[in-house]
């Protein structure tokens, strides 16, 4: 796409687009009421509403409006079950929830017609390309500085400097694994978390060996083995399994391949949240550390147990609903509330913490009808998109989704919704 083809107005829009992809995964640029990527969003809407001049138009043919019809409906239901075990403090959250990804997916879908939709697309993934680059030099950085000088690069400028805090509370940016005494501080990017920082490093990945930057894909690809993040390991698992699936694409039927790919879905969910957990990361953060403290996991973050708990305890969460819970939620995107009664920690107020994975969170929080419409998207989105980049990129955020909850972050599920255009 030649941007100098395009009337001024539409240019504008269109790096505005660049700049929300470039920044939607740097959580550590989180400022007054919300992560900095939302007011570029805002600026964009603005400026698409009142200098551009756009007349909203619905066009029901395209896929990527009848994942957001079905999405905003799955949202109007979760939210009228919520009323029968969420309290007024929780349900005002769910409406903040709700209004961003009104307001963003709502926009995309009636604003723009599904040509404008490419180019979109196309300006979104050069953000994402260009984020991730920078995403990938930052965390390169934060093992550079803290081996040579032993500073905590995140926490000194965005806790210390910045005094960046999610929600009024205090975050912590730096983890580390392999001991105290010879910890190796973990790859988070512009960010604290490890999970969040793999996916991009994984969608970096994609994107860059797509383009045949064979050497630049080297690169990300050890920082996904440095980030030492277990649901990055699972999703990156994830890719290629599905690269090896489409090796066979001239000897396999479409549905065996879809067979095939549901089979290792499981597989490697079960592998991933029983087995693959914190002893792998520990392994490699070990090797790291120079293999003095291999067997030294006391700092190690140790939540295998924990996520394993939420599948686990997942039947009998539902046993307590009622059939309308089941089969709507009780929170779209919100599990924490229910599993917060479960495990006998009543909640004061908002929506409690949150199980760690969107399988359990889609299912408990939006229900079986909504989980349901989640995963037809985007496997229909992947069967769209067979070999190219955009399914590759969908199956990471689905393989993540196993032990990491993407769906809070809204650019993954953009990633579903761009892949369905």
């Amino acid at each position: 796409m030649d941007l100098k083809l395009l009337s001024g107005q539409r240019k504008t829009e269109l790096r505005l687009c660049t700049m929300v992809g470039a920044t939607c995964s740097m959580g550590a640029l989180n400022f007054g009421i919300g992560a900095f990527y939302n007011y570029i969003l805002a600026v964009w809407i603005v400026y698409k509403l009142t200098v551009s001049r756009c007349r909203l138009r619905i066009s029901t043919k395209s896929g990527y409006f009848s994942f957001f019809a079905s999405f905003l409906v799955s949202i109007m239901l979760s939210f009228a079950a919520s009323f029968l075990v969420i309290d007024l403090p929780g349900r005002m959250q769910l409406l903040k929830l709700a209004f961003k990804y009104i307001m963003l997916f709502g926009f995309l879908s009636c604003a723009y017609n599904s040509y404008e939709m490419k180019q979109v697309r196309e300006s979104f993934l050069k953000g994402m390309e260009i984020g991730s680059l920078i995403q990938m030099i930052w965390g390169y950085l934060q093992i550079i500085v803290y081996a040579l000088f032993r500073i905590k690069l995140n926490t000194v400028i965005f806790s210390e400097l910045l005094h960046v805090t999610v929600g009024g509370n205090t975050v912590r940016f730096d983890h580390f694994v392999g001991g105290p005494n010879d910890a190796v501080i973990r790859m988070t990017g512009l960010g604290w978390e490890p999970a969040n920082f793999s996916l991009i490093m994984i969608v970096g990945f994609i994107l860059w060996m797509k383009k045949k930057k064979y050497t630049i894909g080297i690169f990300f690809l050890f920082a996904i083995l440095l980030s030492t993040s277990r649901s990055g390991y699972v999703a990156f698992a994830g890719v290629i399994c599905y690269w090896f699936l489409m090796l066979f694409k001239g000897k396999m039927k479409m549905k065996s391949r879809l067979f095939a790919f549901c089979l290792v879905f499981m597989a490697v969910a079960c592998f991933g949240i029983l087995f693959a957990g914190d002893s792998l990361s520990n392994r490699i953060s070990g090797i790291l550390a120079g293999l003095k403290n291999i067997t030294d996991i006391s700092d190690a973050d140790s939540s295998t147990g924990v996520h394993a708990s939420y599948y686990l305890n997942l039947l009998n969460v539902l046993k307590e609903e009622n059939i309308l819970n089941v089969i709507f939620g009780c929170g779209y995107f919100s599990a924490g509330y229910r599993f917060s009664i479960f495990y006998g920690n009543p909640v004061s107020s908002g929506l409690g913490w949150n199980p760690e994975t969107d399988v359990v969170t889609l299912i408990v929080g939006n229900g079986i009808f909504g989980a349901f419409i989640y995963y037809f998207y985007a496997v229909k989105a992947i069967i769209r998109n067979k070999n190219n980049k955009w399914a590759y990129m969908v199956t990471a955020v689905l393989f993540e989704g196993i032990t990491y909850l993407t769906i809070r972050g809204s650019w993954s599920m953009l990633l579903v919704l761009f892949a369905l255009v």
